[in-house]
This record gives C-alpha cells, sequence and structure tokens, in this order.
C-alpha cells in the first residue's frame, strides 16, 4: 500500500477530495460537470476542510485508499487560519483540542468504529509541531459494500472542558473507491 504523508518539511500532499455540490432548490440550476471540477479544485487546494465558526482549514495525509480492513493505521492533520495561511503553511494551532471519529453511512443503517487517538504531532527533535497532529487507531471495521456507502471522519475542535467549538466532516472511503 502506497503512503501519502506529510513529508518532513510537512508540506502535505494534494489529497482528493469529494465535494458534493448540490442546491437547496430543486429549482435552482446546478452547476455543469467542467464547472463542479472547477470549483472542487479551487476548494480543495484553498481549504480542504472548513472549520467555519474559526475560519481555520485542515488537510489530512493518509495512506492513499482503498483502506485496510480491521487494521489500525494513523493519519496526519495540518491545521491553519483561512485568512493569513494556506495548506502550504505555516500551520497553527487553534488553541483547542482536536477529536475525531469514523462513521460508516450505509444504506442498511449507520455505524462508528474504535476510539481515534489525538496527539500532537512532533519532529525528530520530539518537539511538538504547532498545528499538525496525529490520529492514530484509526480502523475501518468493514469495506463499504453497496453505492451510498462511505466512510466519513468527523473533527471537532473542542475546549478543555469538553464544549465542541467547532467542527467539520470528510468523506474518506466510499464505494467507488473500491
Amino acid at each position: 500500500m502506497k503512503t501519502k504523508f506529510l513529508n518532513s518539511s510537512f508540506l502535505p500532499s494534494i489529497l482528493t477530495v469529494i465535494l458534493l455540490l448540490s442546491s437547496c432548490s430543486p429549482m435552482a440550476k446546478r452547476p455543469s460537470l467542467k464547472q463542479r471540477k472547477i470549483l472542487q479544485s479551487r476548494a480543495t487546494s484553498e481549504c480542504p476542510i472548513h472549520f467555519k465558526t474559526l475560519n481555520y482549514c485542515g488537510q489530512l495525509a493518509s495512506p492513499s485508499g482503498p483502506y485496510p480492513v480491521g487494521e489500525a493505521i494513523s493519519l496526519k492533520l495540518a491545521l491553519w487560519q483561512r485568512n493569513t495561511s494556506n495548506f502550504l503553511g505555516p500551520y497553527s494551532d487553534p488553541g483547542l483540542t482536536p477529536y475525531a471519529w469514523l462513521w460508516m453511512n450505509m444504506r442498511s443503517g449507520s455505524h462508528n468504529s474504535l476510539p481515534v487517538v489525538t496527539t500532537q504531532a512532533q519532529d525528530t527533535h520530539r518537539q511538538a509541531i504547532s498545528g499538525v497532529y496525529d490520529l492514530n487507531n484509526v480502523v475501518f471495521t468493514m469495506a463499504p459494500q453497496s453505492e451510498g456507502d462511505s466512510w466519513e471522519i468527523h473533527l471537532e475542535l473542542k475546549q478543555a472542558d469538553g464544549t465542541v467549538i467547532d467542527s467539520a466532516v470528510q468523506t474518506l472511503w466510499d464505494y467507488s473507491d473500491g
């Protein structure tokens, strides 16, 4: 399995992000496929994961799918202020604790996975890296079985007392990924 992780300079790899563009009104005109690809490309490069309340962005670096079923993998999460930085850095700590969990959407129901362990990432000298976090014990308990099945990662930024200040969701693996 090939792995795409933040390199030693912590420049994130460009990850494929699935954006579903839909309108609130059935009467609204949906953008063409070409327009959606352009919008997806811009949104992905600018802010792959958007924490709207704090106006922070995030990006995950992960092994390329399909993911191993039943095996723990690790992801890296990089965060930055949307208006003052970008996916190349510098990354910044929002002053809140990131929390993550997996959720599988299925036609026949939904379920979660094992708890994800989030820690501050460290450099080779064991110094904390601001705005970069290791997400460990990420376990996909089953592969998506049919069209519409997908694994999502839910990310929350919490205060010390557990109060959620901001959250975002990203699809990691869906049926079409194999």
